[in-house]
């Protein structure tokens, strides 16, 4: 599998920022069935999930649910973290799991590691 994340983004207080998170995995028949993001620790919780059908989850733990969105298609592999208003509070790592089936594993999934540092300054 290949999942690739920026090492940085650079933020502005008030503005909106985001995060690219791109996962390929080599094996025939996988589906990828939820993407998350989590922040500051690689074992934290997830704040916000997408899963293939286009529904969005927000915990609320980290911003309102109309600052953060996930944009992209989870099946494709291909999804971002945008964040909107951003405020030094907003400043940290990033990680996102992509969660997916095969035939021999149900459910499980990978990590960035690391993860996105987003500067906000």
């Amino acid at each position: 599998y290949n999942l690739c994340v920026l090492e940085e983004v650079l933020g502005t207080v008030g503005g909106e920022a985001t995060l690219p998170c791109n996962f390929t995995f080599t094996q025939r028949d996988t589906e990828i069935t939820k993407m998350s993001w989590k922040k500051d620790y690689f074992h934290a919780r997830p704040f916000i999930n997408k899963s293939k059908d286009g529904s969005i989850t927000n915990t609320g733990t980290i911003k309102h649910h109309k600052q953060l969105d996930i944009v992209g298609d989870v099946s494709s592999g291909k999804v971002s973290l945008k964040i909107r208003n951003l405020n030094l509070n907003d400043d940290g790592t990033y990680y996102c799991r992509f969660w997916y089936n095969t035939e021999e594993k149900k459910n499980d999934g990978f990590t960035s590691n690391p993860g996105t540092r987003l500067v906000v300054g």
